[in-house]
């Protein structure tokens, strides 16, 4: 749940992250993740990391989200 919440959020804040990550540069998003993630190291809960670092509580939804938009359309 919190790959596919962190993956969303990421990709609403870094513009372009898509393409980055398909030209093989990771770098906008490496930093991301230092910055959101990787610095808090285990300072914070799963719960309270989701927070911070998405600005929302820890849920499916966005795991969902990701499941329909990747699968949906090879069984529709």
């Amino acid at each position: 749940m919190l790959a596919a919440q962190l993956s969303y959020a990421a990709n609403d804040q870094l513009s372009g992250l898509e393409e980055n990550i398909a030209e093989g540069k990771f770098a906008p998003l490496l930093s991301w993740l230092r910055n959101n993630v990787h610095q808090h190291g285990k300072r914070y809960d799963l719960r309270e990391l989701s927070l911070r670092a998405t600005g929302r509580e820890l849920s499916p939804g966005s795991l969902i989200r990701y499941l329909k938009e990747r699968y949906l359309p090879l069984y529709q």
